[in-house]
């Protein structure tokens, strides 16, 4: 893990289900060093389980990337990101794709729960990673 004051944390963990658990726990333990309100760590620690979740059970099971950073003083950011030889994203990984919780699906509904928690998502091909950023602001947002 990177130094504590820096302000940017990163772990890399097995793609197993055990891991889920533990990237909760890092995550929920920088947000609060960081003084996060609860309400940011509660949310995070639901997003993380899910994105951890649906990564290590639906892409290439190498290894799950996940990483907070604090430094903007504008946003909460969190970073999740699974594999080594992705080359391109499909139209189901994009957070557009991620609208219909309904309980008639059979899969991706953590994904529009992700969606509906975060202000901002994006999921990005990075050195071969897929990579879902989430962000809350720290700041209330105008409509």
């Amino acid at each position: 893990m990177n130094d504590l004051v820096a302000g940017h944390y990163e772990r890399e963990f097995a793609a197993t289900s055990i891991s889920a658990l533990h990237a909760r726990n890092f995550v929920a333990e920088m947000l609060r060093f960081h003084e996060a309100p609860e309400t940011v760590v509660s949310d995070y620690v639901l997003v993380t389980s899910e994105l951890a979740t649906s990564h290590i059970e639906h892409r290439d099971g190498t290894h799950l990337t996940v990483s907070v950073d604090v430094n903007d003083p504008d946003w909460w950011e969190l970073k999740v990101g699974i594999g080594t030889n992705w080359t391109a994203l499909t139209p189901l990984l994009l957070p557009a794709a991620w609208s219909d919780a309904s309980s008639l699906r059979t899969s991706d509904r953590g994904l529009c729960v992700v969606r509906h928690l975060m202000d901002d998502v994006v999921v990005e091909l990075q050195a071969g990673q897929i990579v879902t950023r989430c962000r809350l602001s720290r700041v209330p947002l105008r409509l």
